[in-house]
């Protein structure tokens, strides 16, 4: 099976340069039971080591089936040790973060075995070394003796002509070496068995064929029990591909058999995205902001008006849609009951629903609990010195007077009051802010003139009698006499109402007093929903405004929305906040690489040794390197599910994280994505790639010395 021709090995140590072996001339047979024997130092392992392919050699040639491997690259030699070689360690060489059934399961998972052969097969093999109660204990817990069996029941594992062994029965008891000796001894009938021992009495009555080394040269090779050698044919042997099922479970087992370590990467990798998030959000929100609008514009940013481009009025089912619609919070169904309220002592403000504000908006106070109650804006706090539990006048454009509870303050900086839900539905209300626009017509028929005057006071009187009205008008004709009343909505629709009215000349306000019935009349007319013929969005902020202008079908509806009317352009803080933001990114993108790479670095360094061992069990260079990448998206992935979890409970506990998450698009999450991951697979890979440029042994050797 395998032929050495004048091998030598070099060892080089700084200028220092030693002889391994030297001008081995041997030749093993499948059938061959065989002892190498020698004192330590002899070159005993190192020739092991060339014969498993684990090291290489700088003289000499090495043939396999009569077929010279001198020029085997490093792959070729992975599959050499795939097919044909099971290696059992001086130094144990196990998976220390690996149970014992799991590190004997690794080479039956590399032979390609279905699910249920690898279960059975690698019980069965630890049971023969005598390892059934500690199928399932961390290897790092294990008793030296208690490794050794391990590696052995490993290398059993593999289906293959050769099994090499280097001190097997160092660490055992008598009993356990001679059940091993023995299992050893029984598939020697059809395998080439070689061992590296210090005590060959130990081995004597097994062994076929005995090799004595001294000073790196063979001193003997005596052939104690002649065999029938049954094949002297290459053994066929394949590579069988590891299932893609399989090497996730390995990426799994991997990742899960260090806690710490997996526990310590997906909080760095949420904290990184964290930062990343909170970074951009924040600044982005400013400088979205300051770009809007630079410049101050007495407008409301929770507020767009909508109208139909046919101008016809809206259904219910219309606005039943917007309700539902992203980034609406409410709908009023009459736009001028928006602009009741216009001044407050000449400074000018906004009405606005209490759904636009969120917990976290409120400095102080609480929300209304009725129509009564309002939240004033700090801005509005310090211009009137007000304060919560103090009450509030707030007049219309006519000047009418209505009294409201301040119950909260907003930190929100706008010149707005905050009402409860109810005052937008407020029948009364409406007509108030309708009338105030649109006015009602009285036509006085009076000497033979024709006298028309547009009230938009209108006030309820009680104490009239049904069908009459007293008006305060400019001319001075009083008196009482029938007159018509003609109410228009705006909209090309009007009502005539022909009222008993008493005149009376003022020079100050004009204002309507009717009765009680006509007065609902009245209301009622105006507020009928078939003349909805503009309706208000209410969102939670200008950003949410703007995307829902995109939501909307511009085809069919005319939307304005005054906090976007065109500006002087971008200031030059915004444009300084915008490129803050991108260099605050830049800069903690820069800072967490340095950082990642540190630590990965030091990670995969730590998983030298098992990485050797994947490799002297038959994993190949493409293998490694795609569980590499497989065990870094699989951790991204879980650390990514992780961080937005997080990210959800945070948006869903605190109004602030949730404001800036919402600058946060999913094109930004798939770059922070696609940049992390770029940071945490690139260190390994190159890693990897690294180590298969030394060879196993030197690699194990390396670790060992960490």
């Amino acid at each position: 099976m395998i032929k050495l021709d004048q091998i030598t090995k070099y060892y080089k140590s700084n200028d220092l340069i030693a002889v391994g072996i030297r001008k081995i001339n041997l030749e093993f047979k499948i059938g061959e039971f065989v002892a190498i024997t020698g004192e330590s130092g002899s070159g005993k392992s190192t020739l092991l080591n060339i014969l498993s392919g684990l090291d290489t050699f700088e003289e000499g040639e090495f043939f396999l089936y009569g077929k010279p491997t001198s020029h085997y690259t490093v792959a070729e030699w992975e599959s050499y040790r795939a097919q044909y070689v099971g290696f059992v360690f001086q130094n144990y060489n196990i998976i220390d973060s690996y149970t014992v059934y799991q590190n004997v399961l690794l080479a039956l998972e590399f032979q390609g075995y279905d699910k249920n052969t690898r279960h059975e097969r690698a019980i069965e093999l630890i049971d023969k070394v005598g390892l059934t109660s500690r199928l399932h204990h961390r290897a790092s817990k294990l008793s030296g003796g208690e490794k050794q069996r391990t590696v052995i029941a490993r290398a059993l594992a593999k289906d293959c002509p050769a099994i090499l062994c280097d001190e097997p029965t160092g660490n055992l008891d008598s009993k356990t070496s001679e059940a091993i000796l023995k299992l050893l001894y029984e598939i020697s009938q059809d395998k080439l068995v070689i061992i590296v021992t210090h005590n060959y009495e130990e081995v004597e009555k097994y062994v076929t064929r005995r090799i004595k080394m001294s000073d790196g040269e063979i001193v003997e090779d005596i052939d104690l029990e002649p065999k029938q050698i049954l094949l002297n044919e290459p053994v066929e042997t394949k590579i069988k591909q590891v299932y893609f099922w399989t090497s996730v479970g390995i990426a799994f087992r991997n990742i899960f058999a260090t806690p710490r370590r997996f526990v310590f990467f997906m909080l760095l990798q949420m904290v990184f995205i964290f930062l990343v998030f909170l970074i951009y959000g924040t600044i982005s929100s400013l400088a979205y902001q300051n770009q809007i609008t630079p410049q101050p514009i007495h407008a409301s940013e929770h507020q767009l008006i909508v109208q139909k481009m046919n101008n016809e009025a809206f259904t219910q089912e219309e606005i039943d849609m917007f309700k539902e619609t992203k980034y609406v919070q409410a709908v009023n169904d009459y736009e001028s009951i928006n602009t009741l309220f216009t001044l407050i002592d000449r400074e000018q403000i906004f009405s606005e629903r209490i759904e636009v504000l969120k917990r976290g908006d409120l400095s102080k106070g609480r929300f209304p609990t009725h129509e009564l109650e309002v939240v004033i804006s700090s801005d509005l706090m310090i211009y009137l010195d007000a304060d919560i539990d103090q009450p509030i006048v707030l007049k219309t454009l006519l000047n009418e007077e209505f009294e409201y509870q301040i119950v909260g303050i907003t930190s929100k900086v706008s010149s707005a009051v905050y009402f409860h839900q109810d005052f937008f539905s407020n029948k009364e209300m409406i007509f108030k802010s309708i009338i105030q626009v649109t006015g009602i017509t009285l036509t006085d028929q009076v000497l033979a003139n024709t006298l028309i005057t547009t009230f938009r006071t209108i006030i309820e009187n009680p104490d009239l009698p049904d069908g009459s009205a007293i008006a305060t008008v400019f001319y001075n004709i009083p008196g009482e006499r029938l007159s018509n009343n003609v109410m228009l909505t705006g909209y090309g629709e009007e009502l005539e109402v022909s009222l008993n009215t008493t005149f009376i000349y003022t020079e100050s306000e004009r204002k309507l007093n009717v009765d009680s019935n006509t007065y609902q009349e009245f209301i009622d007319y105006f507020t009928n929903p078939t003349y909805r013929y503009k309706i208000v969005l209410n969102v939670y902020d200008q950003y949410d405004g703007t995307r829902l202008m995109r939501e909307i079908n511009q085809s069919e509806y005319i939307v304005y929305y005054e906090i976007l009317t065109p500006n002087s352009g971008a200031s030059s803080f915004g444009i300084l906040l915008r490129a803050a933001s991108y260099a605050s990114i830049l800069f903690v993108a820069m800072f967490m690489f340095t950082l990642l790479r540190f630590v990965f670095k030091n990670m995969v360094a730590t998983r030298r040794k098992d990485f050797a061992i994947f490799r002297s069990v038959g994993a190949n260079q493409k293998f490694l390197s795609f569980l590499v990448v497989l065990e870094q998206v699989i951790q991204i992935l879980i650390g990514t599910a992780l961080t937005f979890i997080v990210v959800f409970i945070l948006v869903l506990t605190s109004d602030r994280i949730e404001t800036i998450m919402k600058y946060i698009s999913v094109l930004d999450v798939l770059v922070v994505f696609a940049i992390f991951s770029f940071m945490t697979i690139r260190t390994p890979i190159k890693f990897n790639q690294m180590i298969f440029e030394i060879s196993v042994i030197d690699t194990l050797r390396s670790s060992s010395e960490v």
